[in-house]
């Protein structure tokens, strides 16, 4: 059976409830939810109609989070839901890792060289505030038709399902000083598809005005659940900023691969430009030693 769509407040509630049987008092969780008193009880009312929380005893009442399974003392036919805890932001880098490994940010794009995850490097200076994205890939492309080696560096910035808001895509634009493409991904679990649609909207709204990309996904291991829902745009930065980005962020082993990836496309450019000049023709000819 899948999961009911539940409101923002339902969600928090739901979160701060343990998960193992215990009870928490009607007061104690309005209080640390910070809702006023109707806003507490229509949330909380409506988890108890969804199944999802049951009423308890105690001077003022409390409640109790739902098993995944059949309450034995209740009707056999109502089978009762459990919501999965948000997932915290730091634990959400490992599988977009994973999976940012094998898939494009954009329709145009390639997979990859190099994915990093440059937000757990504590107190290490990299340039002032919003200068540090949560992870970064880089790819080196050649095309048939335009000249050139082309390094591109995306940064992305990762958000939880309560920070569905335009901050972060004026902290994605920070980072794209110093890359190519800037993205933010949002985690949006399915039972939040409908709370989550209208702010997804202004983020969207906001994100193309300024080239930057936005990315959905219910199941940050799960490619499947993945959505580009806006392009990232080029942009030429600084190479000053990039350079910087690539050498005070990445890991070694990354650096290192890109290293070599360059050196290996530059084995391609058998004639560089600086060895050219125009004759009189006007046909390109190698320039005299």
């Amino acid at each position: 059976m899948s999961l009911p769509q539940l409101t923002l407040d339902e969600a928090l509630l739901l979160e701060l409830l343990s998960s193992n049987g215990d009870t928490l008092g009607n007061g104690k969780l309005r209080q640390k939810a910070s809702f006023g008193k109707e806003r507490y009880r229509t949330a909380a009312n409506s988890l108890v109609d969804k199944n999802l929380v049951r009423k308890a005893g105690g001077r003022g009442g409390s409640v109790v989070r739902e098993s995944s399974t059949k309450d034995q003392d209740a009707d056999a036919s109502v089978t009762t839901l459990t919501v999965p805890f948000r997932i915290r932001e730091l634990n959400l880098y490992a599988p977009m890792v994973d999976v940012l490994r094998e898939l494009p940010l954009r329709k145009s794009g390639v997979a990859p060289l190099t994915v990093d995850d440059v937000a757990n490097q504590g107190k290490r200076s990299t340039g002032g505030t919003w200068s540090r994205s949560d992870l970064v890939t880089i790819s080196v492309r050649r095309f048939d038709y335009v000249p050139g080696i082309f390094l591109e560096a995306t940064t992305v910035e990762v958000k939880p399902f309560d920070q569905v808001n335009v901050t972060a895509v004026y902290e994605a634009l920070a980072h794209r000083r110093a890359s190519t493409h800037a993205v933010v991904a949002f985690h949006i679990p399915t039972y939040l598809t409908d709370a989550l649609k209208r702010p997804l909207r202004e983020v969207r709204t906001v994100a193309s005005s300024h080239g930057i990309g936005v990315v959905t996904f219910a199941d940050p291991g799960d490619k499947a659940t993945w959505r580009v829902r806006e392009e990232a745009e080029r942009f030429e930065p600084d190479p000053v900023r990039l350079n910087k980005l690539i050498e005070k962020q990445l890991s070694n082993s990354s650096r290192e691969r890109i290293a070599i990836e360059l050196r290996r496309n530059m084995q391609f450019q058998e004639v560089s430009p600086s060895s050219l000049s125009i004759p009189e023709n006007g046909l390109v000819a190698p320039a005299e030693s």
